[in-house]
């Protein structure tokens, strides 16, 4: 069995929790084991609702440690929706991959940006938490650029596939 670090990326409400449900269908089906976690589940833990994940150090931490410590338990399937848009971000999960032998899957679903911008910006309310998402327009158009920015760094490199030595030998160079 191989084990994989799953990489769930995109906006907000671009469909990650869709992507998720599949996989975790799909390791279920096989009979394998898996974790998942994601910066928001920080907050949840944390009686929080209010705090802005998307900026915070500590939900970004908090997710990289709990992947950590599936790492160390063996966790075959590992998934990690939303962990970021930032490549130091990636580098960090993957290095974490590429140290316990893991390959990588990198997913990202079909989105719509203008539905994801009107979310974020607080003219939506959000589906898994019942409240609006409220980010400055700023912080909304910095995550939209760096998703277009990791969405052509995966799409020019899709050859490297589940390799994650390849992935961070592409990563390396963007930083």
């Amino acid at each position: 069995m191989v084990n994989t670090l799953y990489f769930v990326v995109g906006l907000p409400h671009s469909g990650k929790s869709d992507v998720v449900k599949n996989i975790i269908t799909n390791i279920s089906n096989n009979n394998e084991e898996y974790e998942h976690y994601e910066i928001n589940m920080y907050s949840e833990n944390n009686n929080n609702l209010g705090i802005s994940v998307y900026a915070s150090k500590e939900s970004h931490d908090w997710c990289r440690e709990q992947v950590e410590l599936a790492f160390s338990s063996e966790i075959s399937n590992i998934i990690v929706s939303n962990p970021s848009l930032r490549i130091q971000h990636w580098i960090d999960y993957f290095t974490l991959a590429q140290n316990y032998g893991y390959n990588v899957s990198i997913k990202m679903p079909q989105y719509n940006l203008l539905h994801s911008k009107t979310i974020c910006a607080g003219n939506d309310q959000d589906r898994h938490f019942k409240r609006k998402i409220e980010l400055s327009e700023e912080t909304v158009n910095e995550m939209i650029n760096e998703f277009k920015n990791v969405k052509k760094i995966y799409n020019d490199n899709k050859k490297c596939g589940s390799n994650v030595n390849k992935w961070l030998e592409v990563l390396e160079q963007y930083i």
